[in-house]
């Protein structure tokens, strides 16, 4: 295959993004958070839509919270365990599935436990600051509304119920009913524990709706003839992926796969990186090369699966994207240049 002396074309000169201010929200029981990001997204785009700007609130569901899924699989483990003190058979099946169920999140297959929880009421904001007409192309760019203060309860937590549940009901007759007593009360307690820690004040949450319009802010000196760019801030994005899971299958209708690529920014500490996993297509490694975004590792087997992994699942073309969210880590101007080269390939037809 011949290669083109003209590709990669030479980037245009980059206007500087402006100043990013950095709010930071007050804490909050997680039971209120949704509420209050309805409010803050609802503001936004009202703002927004003074301005002039094509942007809209699309409805959504999500768990807010991790514990609450963790506490409801180690209260069915419980449940698990009392049946396999008199049927060591029928506990054990029944402990080996839920096992699997609260194993699913992690292959980013299923919602666990956590899907017989009621999801609270989310919002989205979809706002095209680059919106060509000519545009045959699309690239959105989902945020959070809210950047996590710090990761949320591994999975993995989620397991060790299950398990336990499992083994017990597999362990001889005499075993049973010396551990019978402590381990289910130590399941229902644990249960009790962390479904409690749902109603207390979270940590200090980073606003990241000033980083999307000061990306958006700086359209009208940057054009993209055949790129069309849309940024999203998800509500409830983190820690689970339901609401880009909603806005990608009913937000979305007139996008096709073949012509979107998904890009889920995490703003975090340390510069902006991508993910590198083994599913990266070849389009994003590339992009990320001409933008001077390094390749991150992929995360551990138990770390949970980044909502570019469900997205991946349902047929697009998605990347993670994490770090970033100090303004002074250039992570804007390299956003842009990634926005420029994929709109180069759009025009090159190398999409």
């Amino acid at each position: 295959m011949t290669t083109r002396p003209d590709w990669p074309p030479p980037l245009p000169e980059i206007p500087a993004p402006p100043e990013v201010p950095s709010p930071i929200d007050g804490g909050a029981p997680a039971a209120q958070l949704a509420d209050d990001t309805r409010a803050h997204l609802t503001a936004a785009a009202a703002a927004l839509a003074r301005s002039g700007a094509a942007v809209e609130l699309r409805p959504a569901v999500g768990h807010r919270a991790r514990q609450r899924g963790i506490a409801l699989g180690a209260a069915l483990s419980a449940v698990a365990a009392a049946v396999g003190w008199g049927r060591p058979a029928v506990g054990a099946v029944a402990a080996g599935l839920l096992l699997g169920w609260a194993l699913s999140p992690l292959r980013a297959a299923g919602a666990g436990p956590r899907s017989l929880l009621l999801r609270a009421p989310l919002r989205s904001l979809l706002w095209w600051p680059w919106a060509s007409r000519s545009a045959d192309h699309v690239l959105l760019l989902a945020l959070p509304d809210r950047i996590p203060s710090r990761r949320p309860p591994s999975i993995a937590l989620g397991l060790g119920a299950p398990a336990a549940a499992v083994l017990f009901s597999l362990s001889p007759e005499p075993w049973r009913d010396a551990l019978a007593q402590p381990l289910i009360g130590g399941m229902v307690g644990f249960a009790a524990l962390v479904g409690l820690a749902t109603r207390l004040p979270a940590r200090p949450r980073a606003d990241a709706l000033p980083l999307a319009r000061a990306l958006g802010e700086s359209a009208p000196a940057l054009p993209l003839p055949r790129l069309r760019v849309g940024i999203a801030v998800v509500g409830g994005l983190y820690p689970w992926p339901e609401p880009l899971e909603i806005l990608l299958q009913n937000g979305l209708p007139r996008l096709h796969p073949g012509h979107t690529l998904v890009a889920v920014w995490r703003p975090g500490p340390g510069p902006l990186r991508m993910e590198g996993d083994v599913g990266l297509a070849q389009i994003w490694r590339e992009a990320a090369e001409a933008a001077g975004i390094p390749l991150d590792p992929a995360a551990s087997a138990l770390a949970p699966p980044p909502p570019s992994l469900r997205a991946r699942r349902l047929g697009w073309r998605a990347v993670e994207l994490r770090g970033g969210d100090d303004p002074r880590s250039g992570a804007l101007a390299q956003l842009q240049r990634l926005f420029v080269h994929l709109d180069a390939r759009a025009q090159a037809g190398a999409w």
